[in-house]
């Protein structure tokens, strides 16, 4: 067994639940604005917890292709942190604090 799967099988597999809870957020995203009559900030907000949302799946999906797809086999790759994965950070922090 590769020293890769349990260091980095977390981050794959939870980039797979994530995604998956994306497409579940973007279907709730559509059944709001099809029955909201709230008022324009509400819908803003709830705007832009989509955007924040789907952004941070995106730039995640950037760090998975990263370490799995551009630098597959290159084990010195393992030891760095991307600075994508700093901007996937953040943004998590931002939805989750909003």
């Amino acid at each position: 067994m590769s020293f890769v799967a349990p260091s980095f099988g977390p981050m794959y597999w939870g980039f797979v639940f994530s995604t998956t809870l994306v497409g579940a957020t973007l279907i709730q995203g559509y059944m709001y604005y099809d029955r909201s009559r709230d008022p324009l900030s509400t819908q803003v907000a709830v705007a832009l917890m989509l955007t924040l949302d789907l952004s941070s799946t995106a730039v995640m999906a950037t760090t998975v292709s990263h370490y799995f797809l551009v630098n597959f086999g290159n084990y010195s790759t393992l030891c760095s942190i991307p600075p994508v994965w700093i901007c996937e950070t953040s943004l998590t922090a931002i939805v989750t604090c909003m």
